[in-house]
């Protein structure tokens, strides 16, 4: 058993030192990254995306039903698409000999489920949430090494892939960025970020840095959100796609901008939510220290709410029709069986 238990550590070890490790040649291979006030602007933008709010929801932890098993933490890393297992284990490599890791009985359980690409299940993972919750709000090292993750395994790499394809806009790094969040950034995987910059470009049968080569921005830009849109509405992976087609609003918030010309900005930005309305959002460089408030409950929009009154008023409107027909036919049968018993009695009296 202990035997076992070393080896499930080194193998946790190296998940957190391989994103450190693409964290580093994301770059070293030269990033033109976006000001602090602009990535909080961008980061703002996508925790409406995410959770309705513009803080950082660190004890955010639940199952969504995406098929990614627990959905936690300020970006939602999830328990089966790794990231969720590398902050833990960075979080693990942190701690004080003397400190226990709260997440220790999870940690085989996790590793397990991330042997393959994408597993879903939750099973073995009882007081996951609860572990999460508790020590994303009172352990400040537990929420920096979030924020280390989001950088090294989202935010560094998307904006590696914007320089590497010659994209100045701030708004397509904002977008980059975005993507990496919802959809990762694994070669392998076809819904990816690089993935879909691949078919992008592939879609103006020019190379990659088809940008600098004259190709508009405006232009790739567009054509990478139409490619995904595409890809939330129909994903290779089909257990996202429940999920993923209710989420388009994460890209017309960035079509909005672009069609207002908000390719650029420092200070501020106009976007939409995901209700659809506009939202400013503003430079907020406390973003990623401030502790808010745990999320609302999250209550049905108001047009699926109107949906399901329909719906329930339909099902009555039925059962009471069932009722009122089923009534009569009663009626009907009973008042036939109480005719031929009184002509059968007349005959036997006869």
């Amino acid at each position: 058993m202990r035997f076992t238990s070393c080896i499930l550590l080194l193998q946790a070890l190296l998940l957190a030192n391989t994103a450190q490790a693409q964290s580093n040649n994301s770059t070293n291979n030269g990033t033109n990254a976006l000001t602090q006030c602009q990535q909080s602007i961008v980061q703002q933008l996508t925790n409406i995306f995410e959770n309705s709010v513009k803080y950082f929801p660190w004890d955010y932890c639940e199952n969504i039903g995406d098929g990614r098993g627990y959905t936690c933490g300020i970006v939602g890393f999830t328990t089966g698409t790794h990231d969720a297992l590398q902050v833990i284990s960075a979080y693990a490599a942190q701690l004080n000999s003397s400190t226990p890791n709260p997440f220790g009985p999870y940690m085989s359980r996790l590793i397990q489920l991330n042997q393959s690409t994408i597993d879903g299940s939750t099973s073995g993972l009882d007081g996951f949430c609860n572990v999460w919750s508790t020590t994303a709000r009172s352990d400040q090292l537990f929420r920096t090494v979030q924020v280390d993750m989001v950088n090294q395994l989202y935010y560094n790499p998307a904006m590696a892939y914007a320089a590497r394809n010659g994209l100045q806009f701030e708004l397509s790094k904002g977008q980059m960025y975005d993507a990496a969040i919802q959809h990762g950034t694994a070669l392998s995987e076809a819904d990816s970020l690089p993935s879909m910059i691949d078919r992008t470009t592939a879609s103006f049968k020019s190379g990659p840095n088809s940008v600098p080569g004259g190709l508009s921005e405006v232009d790739w830009l567009t054509a990478f959100m139409n490619v995904r849109i595409e890809t939330l509405q129909n994903p290779a992976y089909k257990p996202s796609q429940a999920g993923w087609s209710q989420s388009i609003y994460r890209v017309k918030s960035y079509q909005y901008a672009l069609s207002q010309g908000s390719v650029h900005f420092n200070d501020s930005l106009t976007a939409l939510d995901n209700d659809g309305n506009t939202v400013s959002i503003g430079c907020d460089l406390t973003l990623w220290n401030y502790v808010g408030p745990p999320l609302p409950i999250q209550t049905p929009k108001k047009g699926i709410l109107i949906g399901v009154l329909i719906g329930v008023g339909v099902l009555v409107l039925l059962i009471v029709t069932f009722c009122i027909i089923k009534r009569r036919l009663v009626a009907e049968w009973v008042s036939e069986l109480s005719y031929r018993s009184k002509r059968a009695i007349s005959r036997m009296s006869r």
